[in-house]
């Protein structure tokens, strides 16, 4: 996929740091160009080891994120995105595993001039490319951060009714 053609589908990955326990949720969600879900998935808890944390120190967090989390999840998809969204510049790092357009997506405090938030599209920095704003713009109607917050309620209600997920 070029971003020559438009975007039809859009894959949001977030890792969710679980608040009772050392330990993360992978999930993603992959919509439609209007925000509506296609389809979602996220990982059971996983949860490091002491040692494994002592051995990987501080490079665990993206480990888990990229190798464990975001890289299966992209296989596991049955509606493959056009491009992914992540909410964390740090994980930029999955576009270099994928063939997968990646961009750190964020809200800002300024209004565009269609009264919607303001975002910033940032890419990896080897993939320049990845960003081709107003064609992302034109081919998506909705506000491109807020899947984020459905994806976190997803997985917090995941997490009350089965413990897989805490």
């Amino acid at each position: 996929m070029t971003l020559m053609n438009a975007v039809n589908t859009i894959g949001y990955f977030l890792l969710y740091r679980l608040t009772n326990q050392r330990g993360y949720v992978g999930a993603m969600l992959v919509v439609d160009r209007e925000g509506i879900p296609l389809e979602f998935k996220c990982t059971e808890a996983i949860r490091p080891t002491h040692v494994q944390q002592s051995l990987y120190g501080n490079k665990m967090e993206m480990y888990v994120a990229v190798k464990l989390c975001a890289i299966p999840l992209l296989k596991a998809v049955s509606n493959k995105p056009d491009m992914l969204f992540v909410n964390e510049q740090s994980f930029l790092t999955i576009r270099e595993e994928t063939e997968i357009p990646t961009l750190f997506v964020r809200q800002t405090d300024n209004v565009s001039d269609d009264t919607q938030p303001a975002i910033v599209l940032m890419p990896h920095s080897q993939f320049e490319a990845d960003k081709e704003e107003e064609l992302i713009r034109q081919s998506c109607h909705f506000d491109l951060v807020e899947p984020f917050e459905r994806v976190k309620l997803a997985v917090t209600l995941l997490g009350e009714k089965d413990e897989k997920f805490r």
